[in-house]
């Protein structure tokens, strides 16, 4: 049984219900976090909240947009009770077994990952040594894109930290959180991106690997575009 599967969902309903629908293995808590300013999306979303595998729905809504990385941070700390945690982008349909054999292969190592690609949207996991090591996710990363990036950078650098790449069939049904939002919302994310990459080439050029302290005017570079 997986202790904590956690889905940061935005404003994908129909994906969320798919992802839901194709759980196969037994859940003991679905972390379910809207990171959305739509309450009316939240009432969506707890609609959906069935599934016969999961024991508990535990379900957290965030009236802004708090980034990929804290959602992440936020899924853990709030269930600090779990020895490890799984984790899926809300728009991932399960293969038949592949829950099963990613619960299997997160208590064999510190930090899982599909062997398909670096990216951490599908499935990935990780322990509470993987956390003390290597620190939580980078929060001056926001909204979206290069925390995968920056946790596997300092994943690698510790010897302590076993990794695991599994081959797995889940896929993503397709992001639709940059096709659903506006021209001028894709503008934004691109500017995001942008920040977030030279954020990253220079962590990349230093030595420092452990988990970098939250930084007030790189995390205003990007509220500022919000303006």
């Amino acid at each position: 049984m997986i202790p904590v599967l956690a889905i940061t969902t935005i404003n994908q309903p129909e994906s969320f219900k798919k992802l839901l629908s194709s759980i196969d293995y037994p859940i003991k808590r679905l972390s379910v976090l809207c990171n959305t300013y739509d309450f009316e999306y939240l009432k969506n979303i707890r609609e959906l909240c069935k599934n016969d595998y999961v024991q508990e729905f535990m379900l957290s809504w965030c009236p802004y947009n708090m980034g990929c990385s804290a959602s992440w941070n936020y899924h853990i700390k709030m269930n600090c009770d779990s020895d490890y945690w799984l984790f899926a982008g809300d728009d991932t349909i399960f293969a038949p077994d592949d829950l099963r054999r990613a619960d299997d292969a997160i208590k064999t190592c510190d930090f899982l990952g599909a062997e398909e690609s670096l990216c951490l949207g599908v499935i990935f996991g990780l322990n509470k040594k993987c956390i003390n090591i290597a620190g939580f996710f980078d929060e001056n990363i926001h909204p979206v894109n290069y925390e995968d990036n920056e946790y596997i950078r300092r994943v690698r650098h510790y010897p302590d930290i076993l990794e695991k790449r599994i081959s797995i069939k889940s896929y993503h049904i397709g992001s639709g959180t940059f096709a659903n939002i506006s021209t001028d919302e894709q503008n934004k994310t691109i500017s995001y991106t942008q920040l977030n990459r030279e954020y990253y080439e220079r962590l990349c050029a230093t030595d420092i690997y452990n988990e970098p302290k939250f930084d007030f005017d790189e995390r205003r570079k990007k509220l500022l575009i919000i303006q």
